[in-house]
């Protein structure tokens, strides 16, 4: 003898199957399951500290470089925080920036030294957060999807720029 479900998709010409879960619905990727979440929330700190370094700091370089490169890296921010969303992740905003607690030494020191130490060590202090994004970047490079890489490329280029600007007025 016959289901009645047998029946019911037998009468109504109707095939259905079942996809295994894996594939039936996507899982969402919370930021404290995943690690390239993780990373790119990481590089939105160091993105917005760095925004903050180039304010504060930028008396002791050129103004409008100094104004240029914090444009650039609130632009990145921007880009990072829109890749964490469509990622189902949640942006930190809040929590330690490194680079905000290095702008705050860099200009106290300022006071007490010289000029021309204090511009040095201000430069000194961009191209290490600089460089500590470049690495970053690099690590999500390695494990970024395929639909953020070239975003992410387009990051480490600029950030390039700005190494080799500080770089060559230090």
């Amino acid at each position: 003898m016959n289901s009645p479900s047998w029946l019911a998709n037998q009468s109504l010409g109707t095939m259905s199957f079942q996809l295994p879960r894996s594939g039936y619905a996507p899982r969402a990727a919370f930021y404290e399951d995943n690690g390239y979440l993780r990373l790119l929330n990481q590089i939105l700190q160091l993105e917005l500290g760095s925004v903050e370094l180039y304010r504060k700091c930028g008396s002791k370089l050129d103004v409008d470089q100094a104004e240029t490169f914090a444009e650039e890296h609130r632009l990145q921010a921007r880009a990072i925080n829109s890749m964490i969303l469509s990622h189902r992740g949640i942006p930190s905003h809040n929590g330690f920036a490194f680079s905000s607690e290095i702008s705050l030494l860099t200009t106290r020191i300022s006071r007490h030294f010289p000029e021309d130490f204090a511009r040095r060590t201000t430069r000194a202090s961009c191209l290490q957060v600089e460089k500590s994004l470049r690495r970053r970047y690099k690590q999500a490079l390695d494990a970024a999807p395929y639909r953020d890489r070239m975003q992410l490329t387009e990051h480490v280029q600029c950030i390039h720029q700005h190494i080799s600007h500080l770089s060559l007025h230090s």
